[in-house]
């Protein structure tokens, strides 16, 4: 019974009754359970000790780079007018379903890109068997795969 009490009450404290010997067995339980809670207590302040540096530490640490607006300018006269995309839209992991931007491809990815296999051709279906064998990232920490293989 005294484990399942330790169990609920996430006891991780060794707590040694030879030590409290001239204690009746009672006494000697309440000091290991006050002994525990205290060793729960000194954790608990180290936790906010920690906490509490590393917020004082936060604004020395590098910030998150402002949104690339260079990307979203109309800097090259050869872009359509682009939809203006606020710095809080940016993410992608943010949903906007009114989002419509213009469908544009440069000539010279379609010429020169292809050409040069930087880019691929306006139809993937010329691709063919390729386009299978191409390896594939799907996500930042993923394994390199082909589409046939997935």
């Amino acid at each position: 019974w005294m484990l399942s009490i330790g169990e609920r009450l996430e006891f991780v404290h060794c707590f040694a009754l030879e030590q409290q010997s001239r204690k009746s067995f009672d006494a000697a339980v309440m000091d290991a359970i006050v002994s525990s809670f205290t060793v729960i207590e000194d954790r608990q302040r180290a936790l906010e000790e920690r906490k509490r540096r590393q917020c004082a530490l936060a604004p020395l640490r590098p910030r998150t780079p402002a949104a690339h607006s260079d990307a979203r300018s109309q800097k090259n006269s050869r872009y359509p007018t682009r939809e203006e995309v606020p710095d809080a839209r940016v993410a992608w992991e943010r949903l906007w379903p009114e989002y419509a931007p213009t469908e544009f491809t440069d000539r010279v990815v379609l010429t020169t890109g292809v050409a040069q296999g930087w880019a691929d051709p306006e139809s993937a279906a010329s691709l063919g068997e390729a386009l299978l064998e191409r390896t594939t990232y799907c996500a930042p920490d993923a394994e390199a795969k082909t589409l046939a293989g997935l």
